[in-house]
């Protein structure tokens, strides 16, 4: 628990990041994009971070990326939709990468299950 929560106060500036991380950090800030395939999954009603905040996190990745807001889900998608995850997650590594970014769908019958 006391990672976790030194975690968030650092994010918020309320804590000094631990000095063996330091190195790690700096390197997460200066990079621009990666370069790889990436599924952003996030529930419509995160209240700790909201669908607005991540509407540009595609523009992170240069290789193929999908984002998916999945409705009436919250913080935690892997338990709130899990087949729903689940099976988005399987679409999108067996979709061909120029399909990546448009192309791979989350069946919402499995939203909420």
């Amino acid at each position: 628990m006391d990672v976790t929560l030194h975690s968030y106060r650092c994010r918020w500036d309320e804590a000094a990041p631990d000095q063996g991380s330091v190195w790690l950090e700096e390197e997460v800030k200066a990079t621009r994009s990666l370069s790889l395939p990436a599924l952003y999954v996030q529930g419509e009603v995160d209240g700790i971070n909201p669908p607005p905040v991540s509407e540009a996190v595609g523009d992170r990745f240069t290789g193929p990326s999908r984002r998916v807001v999945l409705p009436g889900v919250g913080r935690f998608p892997q338990r709130g939709a899990a087949p729903a995850g689940g099976t988005g997650l399987a679409n999108f590594l067996r979709a061909e990468p120029h399909a990546r970014r448009d192309e791979v769908q989350v069946p919402q019958s499995d939203v909420g299950r």
